[in-house]
């Protein structure tokens, strides 16, 4: 989850030795947009939603590449259509998952204020 909050690079499996590995942000989007990464990690499953069965990062990039992301019921209404199987109410449960991403807040120390993660543009200036 933390790539599809928007961090950059991601360290894991570290060893005791230091030794691990890196995935930076910007490669694990390729040719998409953020939006896409984030609608495919989405249907992948993460924290705030169980995965869709039978839907692994192959089935979901497809459906993004495919129907795209910009709007969330017309991507759920499609891959639906191709035979993905999504449980009742799915689509607000996406939704508010997405939601969760891009409005995420964390604890200050210095201000002892909860602050967005990442700066992003306004929900409303974000077209998923």
């Amino acid at each position: 989850d933390l790539l599809a909050l928007g961090c950059p690079r991601v360290l894991f499996k570290m060893k005791s030795d230091g030794h691990g590995r890196e995935i930076c942000l910007e490669d694990a989007l390729g040719h998409r947009s953020y939006e896409q990464f984030l609608a495919a990690c989405i249907l992948m499953g993460c924290d705030y939603l169980p995965r869709v069965p039978r839907v692994g990062p192959k089935t979901a990039f497809a459906l993004v590449d495919r129907f795209g992301a910009s709007s969330v019921s017309a991507l759920i209404h499609e891959a639906r259509n191709v035979g993905v199987r999504t449980p009742q109410g799915y689509e607000q449960a996406f939704e508010d998952a997405r939601c969760a991403f891009l409005e995420q807040l964390v604890f200050d120390p210095i201000t002892c204020e909860a602050v967005p993660l990442l700066k992003r543009p306004s929900r409303a200036a974000v077209a998923i």
